[in-house]
């Protein structure tokens, strides 16, 4: 009988040139990127955002602010605005819980609507804790953008 050599071994595929593993990687980056994008954004309300009524992207599970009371009141010429007969009334309720970027548009939205008269914020809101704090008031906002 004749000693037969035995095959030489064969060379190992690559794992990047296999189409299924190449999904598996693009699909892996996505989660992945996803997951951090879960991550980044309920940590820039802490890290980076001036209006801390505002927590559309925080983790708000245990957060004491939905239960923080507002009072925003609108002055145009020292005349009290009705809230609910000039915006919509979800706005009205998202401007009572505190969030300064529709507060600020609602006033700017009073001073296009009454040109050359003083348009004046006032926020007032009590927190969980019994907290009080005011804001503006002070201030013409037509005039100079803030209050």
């Amino acid at each position: 009988m004749l000693l037969r050599r035995p095959n030489p071994p064969q060379p190992l595929h690559c794992a990047c040139s296999n189409p299924y593993t190449a999904g598996v990687r693009g699909t892996s980056v996505f989660i992945g990127c996803f997951l951090a994008l879960q991550l980044a954004l309920p940590l820039s309300y802490y890290t980076c955002n001036d209006d801390k009524n505002d927590e559309r992207f925080a983790w708000r599970m245990f957060s004491p602010v939905r239960y923080t009371q507002c009072a925003t009141q609108f002055t145009v010429d020292g005349e009290r605005v009705r809230l609910t007969k000039t915006f919509h009334e979800s706005w009205a309720k998202i401007a009572d819980r505190g969030r300064k970027v529709v507060i600020r548009r609602m006033a700017q939205r009073l001073c296009d609507d009454n040109e050359g008269k003083q348009v004046r914020v006032r926020l007032e809101c009590r927190e969980l804790n019994g907290r009080r704090s005011v804001s503006g008031g002070q201030w013409d906002f037509c005039s100079t953008g803030a209050w």
